[in-house]
């Protein structure tokens, strides 16, 4: 399955082994995302290092693990479809626009726990009950 994956869901993969961090490193999906995911994630890096009681370094090499599994696209390549994205988002969540916008795109499903994307209606959007259950895991 392809799925363009949520800043969320990064972060909690990266505080915790999870299944969310299984799924991600271990499965057959294809992941998507916006360029500026990286940034968005580093933004948390403090609290990712608190809450995983793990040093700054290795939080850093998980995140790129992680993020090796992610295909990040240029915005060069999705622009065509953020003005559609943002209207789908009304003034909800101005940052959801870009994982939306590469969603229309690639024309796939988004994997999120964020509220405001599962409202609108235009793009499915998983979240990670959802893919753990496609798993077969719980």
């Amino acid at each position: 399955m392809e799925l363009v994956i949520d800043s969320n869901i990064v972060i909690s993969a990266l505080i915790r082994d999870s299944l969310t961090r299984k799924i991600i490193l271990d499965s057959n999906h294809r992941f998507y995302a916006p360029e500026f995911l990286r940034t968005e994630v580093e933004k948390y890096e403090e609290l990712i290092t608190e809450k995983s009681g793990l040093k700054e370094s290795e939080v850093e090499t998980l995140l790129n693990l992680v993020l090796g599994e992610v295909e990040v696209l240029p915005i060069e390549s999705y622009e065509h479809k953020l003005e559609k994205a943002e209207n789908l988002i009304g003034e909800e969540d101005i940052k959801d626009v870009p994982f939306l916008a590469v969603a229309l795109h690639k024309e796939c499903k988004i994997w999120s726990d964020d509220k405001d994307l599962q409202q609108q209606e235009k793009v499915e959007v998983k979240n990670t009950e959802e893919i753990i259950e496609l798993h077969g895991e719980s």
